[in-house]
């Protein structure tokens, strides 16, 4: 497989056989099932799996809320597919940063600004088709997406590959240089962790380190 071969498609409503089919079981990881960051941290430990992907389930059939200048539109999709061949590989969660309320609660994510920015916090691939480009494909639609739709800025919550070695589930939010290849910059570190930026002078945005004021 090549990653300019696939085709990368937003999550709707015929879409949840194929999230169910690309997650298993285990929902990507640990029963998540992508809500990680849709719920506030006590409200996603007090949810079964099967809570979980119930509001997965929710937001893939009926998207979340309308586009950006609030007047109504086409329901934002929770998530985009990677598909190979008419099967699906990967999986990339971007939204608005309002979308993620786990991000605002967070005392090492928690907003650098006030600029309203689209948010990329998950990337899950395929065991078997990892090493082939695909998260650097959803990385790149994820881009896409969000500019069609009114982003001006995405933020990237990556792991510091450079701070020792990461486990492939520890990297769902992506690694630094996946990020650095497409031109993001870290605008804020807080206990080590980055937060990365494409966008608008972003590179003029004063660098915060261990905040949390």
């Amino acid at each position: 497989m090549q990653a300019n071969k696939l085709a990368i498609r937003p999550a709707g409503a015929d879409s949840w056989p194929a999230v169910e089919k690309l997650f298993g079981p285990r929902g990507a990881c640990s029963g998540c099932w992508c809500m990680w960051w849709r719920l506030e941290r006590k409200a996603f430990r007090r949810a079964t799996a099967a809570e979980r992907r119930d509001g997965l389930v929710k937001l893939v059939l009926g998207g979340i809320g309308f586009t950006e200048n609030g007047k109504g539109g086409t329901p934002l999709a929770p998530g985009l597919i990677a598909w190979d061949d008419g099967k699906p590989v990967g999986w990339v969660c971007v939204g608005r940063r309002s979308d993620f309320p786990a991000l605002a609660s967070s005392p090492v994510l928690k907003p650098v600004d006030a600029e309203p920015v689209w948010s990329i916090v998950c990337l899950f691939v395929d065991p078997k088709e990892r090493g082939r480009g695909v998260a650097r494909a959803l990385v790149a639609a994820a881009v896409d997406y969000a500019g069609e739709r009114g982003g001006r800025i995405v933020e990237a919550y990556p792991k510091d590959e450079r701070s020792g070695k990461i486990e492939a589930a520890a990297a769902y939010t992506g690694v630094v240089s996946l990020y650095e290849s497409f031109g993001f910059v870290e605008v804020a570190r807080r206990r080590g962790r980055p937060i990365m930026r494409l966008g608008p002078d972003a590179s003029a945005i004063p660098f915060q380190s261990g905040s949390f004021s």
